[in-house]
Order: structure tokens, then C-alpha cells, then sequence
């Protein structure tokens, strides 16, 4: 998909919790998705440059059933199942005309999905996680991401017990 921008947005249809971004502080967070764009966040991303995105493996790959007789894992999701492609949304806040509408420069990419090579994860018939091991995933942008966006803002060092954190999603 090309870029799209939409202006004004009404703010109440793009699910949260917490506050909202209007300084654009975290303007790196993305939308990811592998179908509409528009339809909402399936998952979020970070952009990590101006044409790559660092999200979950999960986000872009689809469970399938597995046949170990000995094991409880009855689901697998892993590096074999990912779709080849995603769309990635950014949202940049311009104008704030109240808490629930803004004007909302919303752009949206297409990329190449590469997975992390020993994604995998393992659920039970429940869908409860079992393991987890290298739940990442990369989207590769057809083009750069315009305006370029400013990264998200990283700690000097290793969060620690009762730290206050901050957390940037959408979904």
C-alpha cells in the first residue's frame, strides 16, 4: 500500500490505554498488520531505521497444529508460517483540537517479513505458551519511512525493580 494520510482523525477510534501520544515522544511506535491497515492494529512495531521495524515473530506468523504424541504442545508458531508481507502504519499528531480529536498524519508502508531464523514458539491445546524462543520478527520497507521519524527515546542503563517504565503500543 501507498502512503495515506488522513486529516482530521477522530482519535476514539484508535483503541487505548493509558495516555495519549501527542508530543509525538514515540512517534518510532508502529502499526503492524497483515491485512487492512486501516482496520485497525493488529500488532505494534518499532521503527528502528528508516526502512526497517522490529516487532513480535507472532505478529506476522500463524499458528499451525503439531503432531507430538509425547508432548503437550499441541500449536507451533514458527519461521515456516510467516506471511511474506505486512503493512506498517505510522501515526503523527499534529494539531490537538480536544482530548478526543486530533489532527493525525497517518501513513502507510509495505515490507518484506523476515522472521528471526529460531522463532519458535509452543502452545498447549489451551493456547497457553509452553516456550518461547526468539519471538522477533523484521519488516523491510519498500521505501523509507517520510518524514523520517525520531527514534524512541532508550534508558542510560538496565531497567531495575520498582523502575518506572514506559511502554509505547498500539493493539
Amino acid at each position: 500500500p501507498e502512503a495515506v494520510e488522513l486529516l482530521p482523525r477522530d482519535t476514539s477510534l484508535l483503541p487505548f490505554a493509558g495516555e495519549r501520544d501527542f508530543k509525538n515522544l514515540y512517534s518510532s511506535t508502529v502499526m503492524v498488520n497483515q491485512g487492512d491497515p486501516l482496520a485497525g492494529a493488529e500488532c505494534s512495531g518499532v521503527l528502528i531505521g528508516p526502512r526497517l521495524v522490529l516487532t513480535a515473530g507472532h505478529c506476522v506468523c500463524l499458528p499451525r497444529a503439531l503432531a507430538m504424541p509425547d508432548s503437550p504442545a499441541r500449536t507451533v508458531i514458527d519461521s515456516t508460517s510467516c506471511a511474506a508481507r505486512a503493512s506498517v502504519t505510522t501515526v503523527i499528531s499534529g494539531t490537538v483540537r480536544t482530548e478526543e480529536l486530533a489532527d493525525l498524519r497517518i501513513h502507510t508502508y509495505a515490507g518484506t517479513v523476515r522472521p528471526h531464523p529460531e522463532f519458535k514458539l509452543l502452545l498447549d491445546s489451551k493456547k497457553t505458551l509452553l516456550s518461547s524462543t526468539a519471538d522477533l520478527a523484521v519488516i523491510v520497507l519498500d521505501k523509507p519511512v517520510h518524514p523520517p521519524l525520531t527514534g524512541a527515546p532508550l534508558a542510560d542503563a538496565e531497567v531495575q525493580p520498582n523502575e518506572f517504565l514506559v511502554m509505547a503500543a498500539f493493539g
